[in-house]
């Protein structure tokens, strides 16, 4: 029915404009042009001249260039030793339960190591651009922050969106279990192997930068700065590019590979938990676009998100006061639950049916599940808050 279409519309759509949209602000970032203030104002010293802009600009490039060659020798060579991994466990799959959940289990796994690989490429070309901007405008240097952040975080959203959705499009095809919804549950079981495909990756890439980005962290630490008396990040001290490199391949492309399996994990966890009520009356499975419910909260966060960087870019501004930063940030998460609340409570009146069965023994309504999900919204926001006031310099306790 029309409700159907729009589910599926509301599936694709919005995680298509995401990609778009990151690759929009990836050629935007590619776009700056690295080569110093126009006048010598911006440099520590009065005296300074063009040449030493020049010197500085071209040490930038040359510190960005380490980074970048060592944070894509890193990950090659974890991924080279994942895919050792990935090969085995898929035999397991595909002997120990069948092919379709083997073939989502690879698929999992390849998205996945996807996110991590485009993280790091966007952080470390990001990170000499924000320095840049930031050392000709604060306001600029926070705004591009802001905007590299976003391609990580649209791009890594969307693909997991797209890929789940096509892989349940593949699946109800006549070569797999067809479009009958009865046969949702046998669907959504094979769809489990996604979640651990990306969850598995994840593992590896967040364990494996974080032991890499401590250990280069520790070496900074004891050759730098207590044999020699030098600063952490002199770039006279060798793990100095080591310690850049560990926290491009562990804080940005582990954490982004660990959101991914978070977000494989929990939406493929929502459809199988779902799978069983396919053959019960009033089932939440028989209907189609009750079963993509999981897939539908993601995919409207991603237009809410787009309108709320807009909006916190247009409201952003730092001037000569740091602490505005964490006040532009704060602004962001309210904005976007505040968006998010009404678009969640419609999408529970909109698609899912008025009652519906889970178990023979366990029945939901929309009303109940709208107020579970904001709870949860809402419980993170204040989590966040509360963590910020015991962690933060600007609160009291710190």
């Amino acid at each position: 029915g029309a409700l159907d279409t729009i589910s599926t519309l509301l599936c694709v759509v919005p995680p298509v404009v995401g990609v778009l949209w990151g690759l929009k602000e990836m050629v935007w970032l590619r776009s700056i042009k690295i080569q110093g203030p126009v006048s010598t104002h911006a440099l520590a010293s009065p005296m300074a001249s063009r040449d030493d802009i020049k010197i500085v600009v071209q040490s930038m490039k040359q510190i960005a260039g380490f980074i970048q060659e060592g944070a894509s020798a890193f990950l090659m060579e974890e991924y080279l030793h994942m895919t050792v991994y990935m090969v085995v466990a898929s035999c397991c799959v595909a002997s120990c339960i069948n092919l379709p959940t083997c073939l989502s289990f690879l698929v999992g796994c390849f998205t996945s190591s996807a996110s991590g690989l485009i993280g790091m490429k966007v952080a470390v070309f990001a990170n000499l651009c924000t320095a840049h901007e930031a050392w000709l405008d604060i306001d600029r240097g926070f705004k591009c922050a802001l905007r590299a952040g976003s391609i990580v975080g649209f791009c890594l959203s969307s693909l997991a969106v797209l890929v789940l959705f096509s892989l349940v499009l593949i699946y109800r095809s006549s070569y797999f279990y067809g479009q009958e919804m009865q046969n949702a549950r046998i669907m959504f079981e094979a769809l489990a192997g996604y979640g651990l495909g990306g969850s598995s990756i994840a593992l590896f890439a967040r364990v494996g930068g974080g032991i890499y980005t401590k250990a280069a962290d520790i070496g900074a630490d004891l050759s730098g700065k207590n044999e020699w008396n030098m600063d952490e990040d002199d770039p006279r001290n060798p793990a100095c590019i080591a310690d850049n490199v560990g926290d491009n391949v562990g804080d940005v492309a582990g954490m982004g590979a660990d959101l991914f399996g978070s977000f494989a994990g929990v939406s493929s966890a929502s459809l199988v938990l779902s799978g069983p009520s396919a053959t019960l009356e009033c089932g939440l499975a028989t209907y189609w676009s009750a079963a993509m419910f999981p897939l539908l909260i993601s995919s409207t966060a991603i237009v809410v998100g787009l309108v709320t960087m807009q909006l916190g870019l247009a409201m952003a501004t730092i001037g000569d006061d740091f602490s505005r930063i964490e006040d532009c940030l704060r602004r962001l998460r309210q904005i976007f639950c505040l968006l998010y609340t009404p678009v969640v409570t419609c999408l529970c009146y909109v698609f899912l049916p008025p009652a519906f069965t889970i178990t023979p023994t366990h029945s939901g309504s929309r009303g109940a599940t709208a107020v579970i999900i904001l709870l949860g919204l809402w419980s993170g926001v204040l989590i966040s808050y509360s963590t910020e006031y015991w962690t933060s310099h600007s609160c009291a306790p710190v």
